[in-house]
C-alpha cells in the first residue's frame, strides 16, 4: 500500500481553520487505499486549541510529534496580553512602539516566518522516519510556507516525490501587502517561493486563482471541501429569530460597519438577531454594540462540531472576502462548510471572484459587492420573509462534488500521476 509523509505545522489539537484541510482528507485516505504519517509539533505557537477534534484522526494515522516551541514562551513573555499573530500581522501597523518594533522585526529579519524555528525538529523526524520505512510521497504544507523548506530539503535528500501545498499564497497574501517588508525581504520571499514552486514535483492551492498568480511549475486545484459525516445527527430546529451568524476570525479587509448599519437602518424591528462566533470584533465595533437597536452577539471560540451545529441552526450565513489586492482566489475553509450546511450564504466581495462562481454553481447563496448594500437588503429581506411566511427551506441542490469524500479521490490521482514519473 502506498504510502504518504505528511509535514504540518497545524495539525490537531491545534484548533481553527487551519487544520482543516488535511484533517478531512485523512480522515478519508483510507478509501483511496493510501497509508498516513503526520509530523507535527508538541506545541506550536497557535491562535487555539480544540481536543475535540482529535477523536476524528482514524486510528490507522500515524502521527510523531516534537520540538518544544520556545517562541511561544518568548511572545508571552513579551507580549502576555497580546494574542499570537497567526497569518495576521495588520494589527501591529498602528500598535504601541514595541508591537511596531516587534512587527518590524518579524517582516525584516524573520523570513519566511515565525514558525521556522520548528524546522531543525521536523526535520531531524522525518529523516528518521525515512530511513526507517519506504515512503511514495512527501507533501509539505503552509502557512506556515517555512513547511515547505523542510519539504524541499527532504525531497533532495531521500528523491522521494514531494507535493508543496498552499492553503494561502505567500507573496501575495494580504498581511505582507498591507504591511509592505523592505525591499530586500521582498525579494528573499520571491526568491524561495519560486524557488519552492519550481522544485516540487507538484504544487496544489485551494483556488485556481492562487494557482494562476503562484509562480511557474507544474501546479493544480485541490479544494478544500466538507466532510458530509461531520453533518450527520445535526437537525435544523426553527426558533422565534432570524439568525444570522458570521464563523471563524475577523481579519484586515473585512469590515463590517456597513453591514451592522444596514441591520440597524432597515430591519431594526424585525426578529433578526447577528452573531459573530470565534472572533473577536474592531474595538470600533465593539463599543458601538450596546448602544445599537439590534441584537448583535459574539461568542467565544466553540468547538469545531458546535460550530457547524450553529451553521445548521442558522437562518443566513454571512461571509466577507477581504477586499484587499489579490483577493479574487480567496476561498475560505468555512465557505465549503456553509456550503456543507445548507443554510444561505450572503457574501460580501467581488462577485466575480472564485468564491462568488463557486456558491453561484451550488445554488448556495449569492455574493454580492462591497457596495451593493441595495442588494444586500433584497437578499435579506427575501430570506426573512420566506422564513416569516414558514416557506424557509436549506439549499437543496447536490453540493458533494465539493465533499472529502470527493476530492479525496482528486488528491489520489494528483499522487499517482507524480509517483508514476519517478
Amino acid at each position: 500500500m502506498p504510502r504518504l509523509l505528511l509535514i504540518s505545522y497545524y495539525f490537531p489539537p491545534c484548533g481553527g481553520a487551519a487544520v482543516q484541510r488535511w484533517l478531512r482528507l485523512l480522515s478519508e485516505i483510507e478509501s483511496i487505499a493510501w497509508e498516513a504519517t503526520v509530523i507535527a509539533p508538541h506545541d506550536g505557537m497557535w491562535m487555539l486549541r480544540d481536543d475535540t477534534l482529535l477523536p476524528k484522526l482514524p486510528a490507522q494515522i500515524k502521527v510523531l510529534r516534537n520540538g518544544v516551541h520556545h517562541g511561544l514562551r518568548l511572545w508571552k513573555l513579551i507580549r502576555p496580553q497580546k494574542s499570537i499573530p497567526q497569518g495576521e500581522l495588520d494589527s501591529l501597523v498602528s500598535g504601541s512602539f514595541i508591537d511596531r518594533l516587534l512587527l518590524w522585526i518579524r517582516l525584516n529579519l524573520i523570513i519566511p516566518d515565525l514558525r521556522k524555528n520548528w524546522n531543525k525538529a521536523a526535520l531531524r523526524c522525518a529523516i528518521a522516519e525515512l530511513r526507517s520505512n519506504d515512503y511514495d510521497v512527501i507533501i509539505s504544507t503552509g502557512p506556515p510556507h517555512s513547511t515547505h523548506l523542510v519539504g524541499k530539503a527532504l525531497a533532495q535528500r531521500t528523491k522521494v516525490a514531494w507535493v508543496a501545498d498552499f492553503r494561502d499564497p505567500w507573496t501575495k497574501i494580504h498581511y505582507l501587502q498591507n504591511t509592505k517588508p523592505m525591499y530586500l525581504s521582498r525579494a528573499i520571499h520571491s526568491f524561495l517561493e519560486r524557488m519552492i514552486v519550481s522544485t516540487a514535483d507538484l504544487t496544489l492551492s485551494v483556488s485556481q486563482s492562487i494557482v494562476n498568480e503562484l509562480p511557474a511549475g507544474n501546479k493544480a486545484v485541490l479544494y478544500n471541501g466538507y466532510n458530509q459525516k461531520d453533518f450527520e445527527g445535526i437537525t435544523y430546529l426553527q426558533t422565534h429569530v432570524f439568525r444570522i451568524r458570521y464563523i471563524g476570525q475577523i481579519t484586515t479587509g473585512q469590515d463590517l460597519s456597513p453591514f451592522i448599519q444596514l441591520l440597524v437602518s432597515s430591519f431594526a424591528n424585525a426578529k433578526i438577531e447577528l452573531e459573530f462566533i470565534g472572533t473577536k470584533l474592531p474595538n470600533d465595533v465593539a463599543k458601538q454594540i450596546p448602544h445599537l437597536p439590534l441584537k448583535i452577539h459574539t461568542t467565544s471560540l466553540l468547538s469545531h462540531q458546535e460550530a457547524l451545529t450553529r451553521m445548521v441552526n442558522s437562518e443566513m450565513l454571512l461571509l466577507i472576502i477581504n477586499d484587499a489586492k489579490f483577493n479574487m482566489g480567496i476561498i475560505t475553509t468555512k465557505l465549503f462548510e456553509y456550503i456543507g450546511s445548507k443554510t444561505p450564504i450572503l457574501c460580501i466581495g467581488n462577485p466575480a471572484c472564485e468564491a462568488a462562481m463557486i456558491i453561484a454553481k451550488y445554488n448556495a447563496g449569492l455574493c454580492l459587492d462591497y457596495n451593493d448594500q441595495s442588494g444586500w437588503k433584497d437578499f435579506i429581506a427575501n430570506q426573512y420573509e420566506h422564513w416569516q411566511q414558514g416557506r424557509y427551506t436549506k439549499n437543496t441542490f447536490d453540493t458533494s462534488p465539493l465533499s472529502t469524500q470527493v476530492q479525496i479521490h482528486e488528491l489520489k490521482h494528483y499522487l499517482e500521476m507524480i509517483c508514476s514519473k519517478r
